[in-house]
């Protein structure tokens, strides 16, 4: 059936000479197989290709080469593909690592139910949420206070005293300066009526 050309066929003869399922374990046989199967556009044995450049199983190691073909199977919406990008960016495995891509690759691949990427996410949300509770529970631990600069120290018992006589001195001082304005205010306006009373009593108004 596999030399029909059938791209699932020479799929799954590579799988079986890949894991010795049924036949002798051979695994330049079975990436004869899966490139055979990824000239057809079989997204699954495109991946594995990836996986074996991965590995470097019996072919040189390339980590690059895998990038690019976990992509290609990828954007044919295989989920694993998907994943093994993800994370090939969240490490920065034959791609300049970028948090962003791989967080994108996780959703997508989450988005068809491929457990892997599920529980990644669930993992990376629980992270996030550990971290912004532990920076909560530092934050009144620190010894300096914005851009490292130190920060007060606390009031004694004898500043505490000493400050509540400075208020007290300052509301007996308004106070003091409430009353002078008020005896001001008398004075004036007794020495207004004694003006008016000498007026009149010189036009002879009583």
């Amino acid at each position: 059936v596999a030399d029909l050309g059938n791209a699932n066929a020479l799929a799954m003869k590579g799988y079986f000479k890949r894991s010795g399922y049924g036949t002798k374990q051979d695994h330049l046989e079975a990436i004869k197989f899966f490139s055979a199967a990824a000239e057809r556009k079989h997204s699954w044995s495109i991946s594995m290709l990836g996986f074996c450049y991965q590995e470097g199983e019996e072919i040189p190691r390339n980590n690059e080469k895998a990038f690019q073909l976990y992509r290609r199977a990828a954007n044919m919406g295989y989920a694993k593909a998907k994943y093994n990008l993800a994370e090939m960016f969240a490490r920065g495995i034959g791609v300049e690592k970028d948090k962003f891509e791989a967080s994108k690759w996780y959703q997508s691949a989450a988005d068809q139910d491929y457990n892997s990427a599920l529980v990644k996410l669930d993992d990376l949300e629980r992270a996030g949420s550990e971290s912004e509770s532990s920076v909560e529970v530092i934050k009144p631990q620190r010894r300096r206070g914005l851009f490292g600069l130190r920060k007060p120290p606390k009031a004694t018992t004898k500043d505490a005293k000493e400050d509540a006589s400075v208020k007290s001195s300052h509301s007996l001082d308004s106070s003091h300066r409430h009353r002078d304005r008020k005896s001001q205010k008398k004075k004036s306006s007794r020495r207004r009526h004694e003006r008016r009373k000498k007026v009149r009593s010189s036009t002879g108004i009583s």
